[in-house]
């Protein structure tokens, strides 16, 4: 997981909260406080992996008002348009029915259509909030699902 979380951070910075000097300083401990936070049901972390290699990620974040959060979804580039996207989209999708929410929602970067586009494919559509990310210098395009 670390590995896979730095090479999301190298590959998109502004798309994680955390910059990623602040996650090369971090101990080993505290990454598997993090990787043991992603195995419960309230805010799963789910991976797809080929060969014994980690291809993707994404965490399911219980908001606490009938919504979950898809967020930190990550596809090793190579592995983009294969499919690995639309999986950690679903894992995330079956959770939120299993747990009975109704309601999933995401924000994407302005721009990032690729991304855009494989949640359109899976469902979401744009809620017309945008929403502003200064420190990270992004404009975030809110999106959601029903249930």
């Amino acid at each position: 997981m670390k590995e896979l979380r730095l090479e999301a951070l190298r590959d998109a910075p502004a798309a994680f909260a955390m910059p990623l000097s602040e996650a090369l300083a971090r101990p080993d401990e505290r990454w598997q406080v993090d990787a043991e936070r992603g195995t419960g049901s309230r805010h799963p972390t789910f991976v797809t992996e080929a060969g014994g290699r980690l291809t993707g990620m994404v965490t399911a974040w219980d908001m606490g008002r009938d919504v979950v959060e898809l967020m930190q979804m990550f596809v090793r580039s190579e592995q983009r348009g294969s499919g690995v996207g639309a999986a950690l989209v679903d894992a995330v999708l079956v959770h939120a029915r299993e747990h009975g929410f109704g309601r999933v929602e995401l924000g994407v970067a302005a721009g990032n259509t690729g991304a855009e586009r494989l949640y359109a494919r899976c469902g979401f559509v744009r809620s017309g909030e945008r929403v502003e990310r200064p420190a990270a210098g992004i404009c975030e395009l809110r999106m959601a699902l029903t249930l």
